[in-house]
């Protein structure tokens, strides 16, 4: 499973996170810098919306739900 960095709890499909401009998804709730950020959203939609993701594991691990 893919852990936030901060609190290190598993992401689900369903929680609310920033994807940093590294391609570092963190719970909103645990993000601290805003300037880095690059987009936010549910989980799943930012892994589906972004190529960088796709064709690997996290990809295809939440495209099988």
């Amino acid at each position: 499973m893919i852990r936030c960095p901060k609190c290190g709890k598993n992401f689900r499909n369903a929680d609310s996170v920033i994807l940093d401009v590294n391609y570092t998804f963190t719970h909103a709730g645990c993000y601290e810098h805003d300037y880095m950020s690059k987009d936010q959203g549910r989980f799943v939609d930012l892994v589906g919306k972004y190529s960088a993701f796709e064709g690997n594991i996290v990809h295809r691990f939440f495209a099988s739900y």
